[in-house]
């Protein structure tokens, strides 16, 4: 099975474990993944969209850089006009972390603006001994923070 086709399932799968889950706030989140955390939150507090995107693909399983490009591209691009309408940044707020197995971690931020809020998902999985991360996704479908964490 090719790299991306293993990729592919392993998304599909994920999406399907993390359906059947509640959130888990009580399961301590490994060190590494805090961090990268920690950094990516960082950079979106500084409304640092590009630096958040650098840092992202420095802990992503997948290398390519097109994929990157087109997800930096399609947030930008949908972010831009609702930015015009929503005011200024209050807070990047922790909302939900989803738990499958051992090996994977879901967690879900809410981007605060004074009139309203995106969602970013991000995806981590512990591939041999090396926590990275398998998936991000951003939103302004208000609705994914209160489904059963099944973003990918």
């Amino acid at each position: 099975m090719s790299r991306a086709m293993g990729v592919a399932f392993a998304l599909t799968c994920s999406t399907q474990l993390f359906a059947q889950q509640q959130p888990d706030q009580k399961r301590e989140t490994p060190p590494a993944v805090q961090a990268a955390l920690d950094r990516l939150v960082g950079k979106l507090k500084a409304s640092d969209l590009d630096g958040m995107f650098a840092e992202y693909r420095n802990q992503a399983i997948i290398t390519n850089e097109e994929p990157f490009l087109r997800l930096q591209l399609h947030v930008k691009t949908a972010r831009t006009p609702l930015l015009q309408n929503i005011g200024q940044l209050v807070d990047v707020e922790p909302v939900a972390r989803f738990d499958a197995g051992d090996s994977l971690i879901r967690f879900i931020y809410v981007e605060k603006y004074e009139l309203g809020v995106f969602v970013w998902t991000f995806t981590a999985y512990r591939a041999r001994d090396e926590w990275r991360f398998l998936g991000i996704n951003f939103t302004n479908d208000l609705d994914s923070v209160f489904r059963s964490g099944n973003q990918s």
